[in-house]
């Protein structure tokens, strides 16, 4: 029952992380408009110029492309291919907090995860999340992410009681960019994946290890 509790704020919390964040562009556009309409009454002489597509937060989505290849280093020892297009919101940018200085961001992250112990199969995962970089305009920025999603999964290699599951992860990692366009991905995840106790029986499992990979940005 607590369990059960607590998978539902959770849910709740990113289905409202959710809304908000697609709220912004039509926030930030009523202020643009507001403040435009002041200046321009103030002066008439003055021409409206259009404000550049990232200049507030959550003025646009980022759209890119994951590839990773993990290995599992606790008791389950596979091996995971991943693909995730990703999408992006810029929620938060920090100038001036020292080594603290970076922009929080909103990540929408469906991704199809292979995975190959014994025998080789498949996954799909569905996973909102929180993700933090720090440092603005580097070649090599260090990051942290956190979110929760459900999982359907259908292998030995997860060894869950059910194919319906939910899944939070917690992962940390270095980017470095190799041009506007392209970067590599080196990152370390924590993950809890369980029915919550949706069945009767639920195992639950604990998961970590690293994973290596690029990512390419449209």
């Amino acid at each position: 029952m607590v369990k059960r509790l607590v998978y539902s704020v959770c849910i709740a919390f990113v289905i409202s992380v959710f809304l908000s964040v697609c709220m912004l562009p039509a926030a930030a556009a009523i202020e643009l408009s507001a403040s435009t309409s002041t200046s321009t009454d103030a002066n008439p002489n003055v021409k409206e110029t259009a404000s550049p597509k990232d200049s507030t937060p959550g003025s646009r989505w980022d759209w890119s492309l994951q590839i990773q290849y993990g290995r599992e280093l606790g008791d389950y020892r596979y091996n995971e291919l991943s693909v995730a297009p990703r999408c992006t919101r810029r929620l938060l940018r920090v100038e001036k907090g020292g080594p603290l200085a970076g922009q929080l961001q909103f990540v929408f992250e469906p991704s199809v995860n292979v995975l190959e112990d014994d025998s080789v199969t498949a996954e799909i995962r569905l996973m909102p999340l929180l993700r933090y970089e720090f440092g603005l305009e580097k070649e090599l920025v260090p990051f942290a992410e956190a979110g929760v999603g459900v999982l359907w999964s259908h292998c030995r290699a997860r060894r869950l009681h059910t194919e319906f599951n939910f899944s939070d992860q917690v992962r940390a990692g270095l980017d470095y960019h190799l041009s506007d366009n392209a970067s590599l991905r080196l990152e370390y995840f924590f993950e809890h994946a369980s029915n919550a106790g949706l069945a009767r029986k639920n195992p639950g499992m604990e998961i970590h290890g690293p994973r290596l990979g690029c990512v390419l940005h449209f």
